[in-house]
C-alpha cells in the first residue's frame, strides 16, 4: 500500500470518528422516547404524551377569564418540547360513549413541563382558555382527552374516572404526571402538584 492510500484511510478513520462524536448527541436515538411535538399529518401519538394532571368538580373558587367560577381541569406536558394542541384534532368529553363531545377549535401550546387549565363550565367558548360544553359532576364521572388520527379515528390519550367530590378540594397526580392520585385541600391550577 503506497503512502497516498495510507493517508486516505487515515483521513477516513479520523474524520469518520470525529463526525460520529460530533453528531452523537445532536440526533435522537431510535430507542429514545419521542418528544410530544405533533405534526399536522401525524397518525400516531403516544398515550399519556399529555396528562390530565388535576381537576376540581365541586365548589371551585377559581374565576375564569369570563368572570365566573367554574369546574376546571389541568393538562400537563411532561416532555422537554413545546406541545401543540392542534385545532380540529383534539377532543374533550365527560362521556365514554361520546369521545368527540367537545372539539378544540383553535391551536393551544403548552410549554415544556407546564400546564394548561381548562374550564368545564358549559359555555363552549374558546378564548385564551378552553371552555368546554359540559361541566364536571360533583357526584363523580369521567373526563377524557382524545386525539383524531389521520384516518379520522379517535384514540383516548388520557382519562380519569372519579367519584363524589368535596367542595374546593381538587384531585390530582402527585408528583405531576405520575400514576398516583391524591386530594389537594389547596388546589394548584396551572402549577405543579409536587
Amino acid at each position: 500500500m503506497d503512502s497516498r492510500n495510507v493517508f486516505y484511510y487515515f483521513c477516513l478513520i479520523f474524520f469518520g470518528t470525529l463526525f460520529s462524536s460530533c453528531t452523537k448527541d445532536r440526533f435522537s436515538d431510535t430507542n429514545s422516547p419521542i418528544d410530544s411535538i405533533i405534526s399536522p399529518d401525524s397518525s400516531i401519538i403516544d398515550v399519556h404524551s399529555l396528562f390530565i394532571n388535576e381537576l376540581l368538580a365541586k365548589g371551585s373558587n377559581l374565576t375564569s377569564d369570563l368572570g365566573n367560577t367554574a369546574d376546571w381541569a389541568e393538562l400537563y406536558n411532561p416532555s422537554n418540547s413545546i406541545f401543540k394542541i392542534e385545532k380540529g384534532r383534539w377532543f374533550l368529553s365527560d362521556d365514554l360513549t361520546e369521545l368527540d363531545k367537545f372539539q378544540i377549535t383553535q391551536d393551544f401550546f403548552i410549554q415544556p413541563k407546564s400546564y394548561l387549565v381548562l374550564f368545564c363550565d358549559d359555555s363552549a367558548k374558546m378564548s385564551q382558555f378552553i371552555h368546554t360544553n359540559f361541566g364536571l359532576s360533583a357526584g363523580g364521572e369521567n373526563l377524557i382527552v382524545s386525539y383524531k388520527k389521520s384516518d379520522s379515528t379517535l384514540i383516548v390519550i388520557d382519562s380519569k374516572t372519579f367519584g363524589p367530590q368535596e367542595s374546593n378540594i381538587s384531585i390530582g397526580r402527585s408528583p405531576d404526571g405520575s400514576d398516583n392520585w391524591t386530594s389537594f385541600p389547596n388546589p394548584t391550577p396551572g402549577a405543579t402538584n409536587n
